[in-house]
């Protein structure tokens, strides 16, 4: 039994291990799933920033690029081509102004790739750049429009100029325009390296945001390692504890079952009997009540008290139950397997047993105390007969019997007899008897 006992206890155990180990794998599952998100979040803005930088570099090469252009205009002296020059820098500026409303708004802004250098091949390539939720305006981006405004401005003011100083021949006049269309290459010069130095700002900036990110998403790996190792000692040091616990609730169990068992193996040898109710059923039966009521204990055990107990026996121990936590002490009857009745007296009291509120009965037989106590009772009600002075016949020992008419006189046995009926008298001598009326007898 006790093995048994100690088998459900450790399987207990195993069940506290077992789920253990499951709240360790999905606390990790959670926790990984959480990681997960909080990295594609951050890979996602990663490829955000990489758009703009991305967008960033194409206006610095655009910039560039125009800029060049400039130096190739002031060597033209055919103002037929002056108009190519002009279109390909407005279509630089359009491109330029096209990527600087993505910067400040967001949105795909699609190009073109030259990826093969013996025939002309272009691979189609799409940036998208969605402005992020808490983050403000990209200032450079806003700079930069009135920047880019003033150089088509100088752009175009330049081939002006040129176109006219093809046209002059005098040379003081073209030394003139000559010196006036240096001082507007300057200023555009400025406003190029200006606006160069606003687009490489931005890709800087993206550049430094995408560190940032990668950096978080490094220590958000790490936490999560970290995180992992630490719940894990976590929940074996839990696990340890819950065993040790667990481990001394045994040993106190077994031992509290060890002593209980002993004290039911007392009690069940015991010459009163003892019995155990709960929900108007019995617990516990020893053999003395078993013998008492000529039942087997599986009879018992099986039987509703109410079979044997009578309702005022049932209302005392409810009353102990509900409102009496003492101990109390009644009389009841009970009633064999037979059918015989019995008198008994039960000491009850509340107490718990295997964690339920239950009723100990100590119950002792006390009929032949009942018929003892009856018959005492009875010879008392009859000796009321009897008087406190009884007048009796100094020579014959007679007794005067004042309720008899005629011959009040009668033998003491007579007189006795007919108030104690249940004396019996047996008829002999005294010695001194035997002398008077039988001395030949009494000397042989």
């Amino acid at each position: 039994m006790k093995k048994n006992f100690a088998n459900s206890i450790l399987e207990k155990i195993v069940l506290i291990v077992l789920l253990s180990i499951l709240s360790f794998i999905s606390f990790v599952y959670i926790e990984h799933f959480i990681i997960m998100k909080r990295v594609k979040s951050i890979d996602k803005k990663i490829q955000n920033q990489e758009a703009k930088l991305e967008i960033a570099r194409l206006i610095s090469n655009d910039l560039n690029k125009s800029h060049l252009d400039i130096s190739h205009l002031l060597n033209l002296s055919n103002a037929k081509n002056y108009e190519i020059y002009k279109e390909e820098n407005d279509l630089l500026i359009k491109r330029i102004f096209e990527m600087l409303k993505i910067l400040q708004n967001g949105g795909t802004y699609n190009y073109k790739i030259e990826y093969n250098f013996n025939e002309i091949d272009f691979l189609d390539k799409s940036l998208t750049y969605k402005k992020p939720d808490n983050e403000g305006i990209v200032i450079e981006a806003i700079n930069l429009t009135p920047i880019i405004i003033d150089i088509q401005h100088f752009f175009n003011r330049i081939i002006e100029l040129n176109k006219k100083c093809i046209t002059l021949t005098k040379s003081d006049e073209i030394q003139k325009c000559s010196d006036e269309i240096n001082l507007e290459e300057k200023k555009l010069h400025s406003l190029y390296m200006r606006a160069i130095e606003n687009a490489n700002q931005i890709f800087f900036e993206a550049e430094i945001n995408i560190e940032k990110l990668k950096m978080q998403k490094t220590i958000s790996n790490h936490r999560n390692f970290n995180f992992l190792i630490f719940l894990g000692f976590s929940l074996i040091f839990i696990t340890i504890m819950v065993s040790i616990i667990l481990i001394k609730q045994i040993n106190r169990l077994i031992k509290e079952k060890t002593e209980s068992e002993e004290k039911l193996i007392m009690i069940d040898d015991s010459s009163d009997a003892i019995v155990i109710i709960q929900n108007q059923k019995f617990v516990y039966v020893n053999k003395a009540i078993s013998q008492l009521l000529n039942y087997s204990k599986q009879e018992l055990l099986m039987m509703d008290i109410k079979a044997i107990f009578t309702k005022e026996t049932m209302k005392m121990i409810d009353k102990n139950s509900n409102e009496e936590p003492d101990r109390i002490v009644f009389e009841s009857s009970l009633q064999k397997k037979n059918g015989q009745k019995i008198f008994v007296e039960i000491k009850s009291h509340s107490n718990y047993y295997r964690g339920e509120k239950a009723q100990f009965l100590i119950i002792r037989d006390i009929t032949k105390q009942k018929e003892m106590m009856k018959i005492l009772q009875r010879g008392a009600e009859q000796t009321k007969g009897l008087k406190e002075f009884i007048p009796i016949c100094a020579g014959c020992s007679k007794i005067r019997d004042d309720e008899k008419e005629g011959s009040p006189w009668v033998k003491p046995a007579d007189y006795i007899s007919e108030r104690l009926p249940e004396i019996k008298f047996s008829h002999t001598m005294c010695p001194d008897c035997m002398k008077k009326w039988y001395p030949d007898f009494v000397k042989k």
